[in-house]
């Protein structure tokens, strides 16, 4: 099981090469820097972003607000009884540092009220506040993470007709 929000995946098809590009161009759009509220726009495909001959960089376009939607990276390399598509889904980095710098504050928080409580000789109940912030934050992330990326998963598994060997 994975305790971080990065997830691998290999698929293979029978697709050619072209015939991999060529559905994952049908299946996105170039990415658009605003798309909510009056800029919004009926998405008319289930990805955006760049796809080229042996890669693609995509995220899956969504109608509400999830910061921890999987940015999709993949290479696409041709085997010998059709294609292997290797994918690796990540936070944004902007995400994940925020999401960094989150945990390290709270367990600095969690760490001084530690050493208060034991010079303290007694035990402070207040102790399990880090605590919690730092699992809410960590189940917010990886809840949030997870669910985006089964639906992409799915619809890939769709896209490139393939299976998962990873």
């Amino acid at each position: 099981m994975n305790f971080l929000p990065i997830k691998n995946i290999t698929f293979k098809t029978s697709l050619s090469q072209e015939e991999v590009v060529s559905r994952l161009r049908e299946n996105t759009e170039p990415e658009k820097n605003l798309r909510f509220g009056f800029f919004s726009k009926k998405k008319t495909k289930r990805y955006e972003g760049i796809i080229a001959e042996k890669y693609f960089l995509i995220k899956r376009i969504i109608e509400y607000g999830n910061s921890f939607l999987p940015i999709i990276k993949g290479t696409i390399q041709k085997d010998i009884h059709g294609t292997k598509v290797k994918i690796k889904m990540r936070l944004k980095t902007f995400v994940s540092v925020f999401m960094g710098i989150w945990c390290v504050g709270v367990g600095i928080g969690f760490i001084s009220i530690l050493i208060s409580s034991i010079n303290k000789n007694g035990f402070e109940p207040v102790i399990f506040l880090p605590l919690g912030m730092f699992l809410f934050a960590y189940l917010l992330t990886l809840g949030g993470f997870k669910a985006e990326s089964a639906k992409s998963i799915k619809d890939l598994e769709e896209i490139l007709n393939g299976r998962r060997i990873k």
